[in-house]
């Protein structure tokens, strides 16, 4: 499913915050994991295969007895326009640093 779909599902469990974390299975293969403010897999997709390809089965890794340090949150609460905007730019962009501001740039 793509993250529209993860955002939205989210949202109509009432959930107002998620966190992702960046990971390696045991092979090394990186993973992106949504987490709950427990630290509960809520889905999880490779991070090769894009913005495109979540999948909400539990995977090899699972959740976590809190939230990872390093895991970024973010807000749901402003509903899915605003997720959409945040969480879904960010996903398609595969959570890559931007660059630095060029200096001619304000």
């Amino acid at each position: 499913m793509d993250i529209d779909q993860v955002i939205r599902d989210l949202i109509s469990k009432a959930m107002n915050s998620v966190w992702v974390y960046q990971t390696a299975n045991s092979y090394g293969k990186e993973m992106v994991q949504l987490l709950d403010s427990q630290g509960n897999e809520l889905a999880w997709r490779w991070l090769s295969d894009g913005c495109a390809a979540w999948q909400a089965p539990s995977s090899v890794i699972g959740g976590y007895t809190n939230v990872p340090a390093g895991a970024s949150e973010y807000d749901l609460s402003h509903g899915f326009e605003y997720a959409s905007i945040t969480l879904g730019t960010e996903d398609c962009a595969n959570y890559s640093e931007l660059p630095p501001r060029p200096d001619w740039c304000c």
